[in-house]
């Protein structure tokens, strides 16, 4: 196959042509939009180019708030499914945070649950300054061999959101043994921003030995829990 600039010109793909690079048919040159047949732009078509904007733009809060942690939990298409949960829910004018993250994951070998167990209890706190209280007993469910794991880092992830939408992070983290059946607690009290309204309760789990990342165990993280805020 003859190279692209090899029968067209670089002008010529400027002003007439685009360059498309697809899966089934390679890299190739087609008419861009509009050139043969004016481009009509129906109220459906900006519709669903509003709903994707704002879809994307609710994605990046949570994919900007996560991004620190998630570095080695998460796969190449993690921000498309984010995207996709968000716009699923945007179409019907109501934003189910729940149902968003109900089915999401940030990478489909990573969950949390493939390396710990844990049951979490969330309260909030009353009085003047309200504070959000979780309390974690856990336990490593990776199985004890040779220069495996001897200790795992529990990180607790709490993504705050207020009215605009607009995210505040906070995290608090405890190394604990990996013995057998030995349960572990962690409690982690985070006060209320400014503004909060809702909180996305995120876990990671990464495993050691002798004080170094265990290298035959892979990290887990989940979102483990979404809740409203009492703010009065």
């Amino acid at each position: 196959m003859p190279k692209i600039d090899s029968f067209i010109s670089s002008a010529e793909i400027s002003s007439q042509y685009t360059v498309v690079n697809s899966d089934t048919y390679g890299k190739h040159v087609r008419a861009k939009r509009g050139t043969h047949k004016p481009l009509v732009v129906t109220d459906a078509m900006k519709k669903a180019g509003e709903l994707m904007r704002s879809a994307n733009e609710c994605a990046k809060v949570i994919f900007d708030a996560l991004k620190p942690f998630c570095s080695d939990v998460k796969d190449s298409k993690m921000w498309s499914r984010l995207v996709a949960g968000f716009r699923r829910q945007l179409q019907y004018d109501d934003l189910d945070l729940t149902a968003v993250f109900e089915s999401f994951y940030f990478h489909p070998r990573r969950p949390l649950f493939g390396v710990l167990s844990h049951d979490l209890e969330v309260t909030q706190s009353a009085g003047a300054e309200k504070s959000l209280v979780l309390k974690v007993n856990s336990k490593s469910t990776v199985k004890p061999r040779r220069n495996h794991p001897d200790r795992y880092e529990q990180i607790i992830i709490a993504v705050f959101l207020d009215a605009n939408f607009r995210a505040t992070v906070l995290s608090d983290s405890k190394v604990h043994p990996a013995a057998p059946d030995k349960n572990n607690e962690h409690i982690a009290t985070f006060p209320f921003p400014a503004g909060a309204e809702t909180v996305i309760i995120v876990m990671k789990c990464t495993h050691q030995f002798q004080g170094r990342r265990s290298p035959g165990v892979a990290s887990g993280m989940s979102v483990v829990k979404l809740a409203l805020l009492k703010t009065t």
